[in-house]
């Protein structure tokens, strides 16, 4: 992840979702559901740190001009909040990026799939 440093992080977080998944895993047939299941969880979170990155990456490395100065402007006298230009500062992208819970997002999924299938079998 070019501009944010989270490549090797998306590895661990990555691999904690696998670990959970295939833990759950008691036979082959339910391999194909484990890992469109890993796709569900882990595709929007690793899209949304690529955008991110290739946006701080845009920032980080723009051109000299009004904008550029006014980019140095709001990282030198503003107080870092939501959309701030330097994402390491932005308080809300901090706890976005770094309170994920693999596993309980695993345990999470799974619980909506059950209330779910609970759902239809009522029907």
């Amino acid at each position: 992840m070019m501009k944010i440093a989270q490549g090797a992080a998306q590895a661990f977080e990555d691999a904690a979702v696998l670990g959970a998944l295939f833990s759950k895993v008691q036979n082959e047939g339910q391999i194909r559901n484990a890992i469109y299941k890993y796709e569900q969880l882990r595709k929007p979170r690793a899209t949304k740190i690529v955008q991110e990155s290739s946006a701080n990456g845009l920032i980080l490395h723009m051109p000299d001009g009004e904008e550029q100065r006014e980019r140095d402007r709001q990282l030198r006298y503003e107080e870092p909040s939501e959309g701030f230009p330097n994402r390491w500062a932005d308080p809300v992208f901090q706890r976005w990026l770094f309170d994920y819970d693999p596993v309980g997002e695993v345990e999470k999924l799974e619980a909506e799939l059950d209330v779910g299938q609970r759902a239809k079998a009522k029907l």
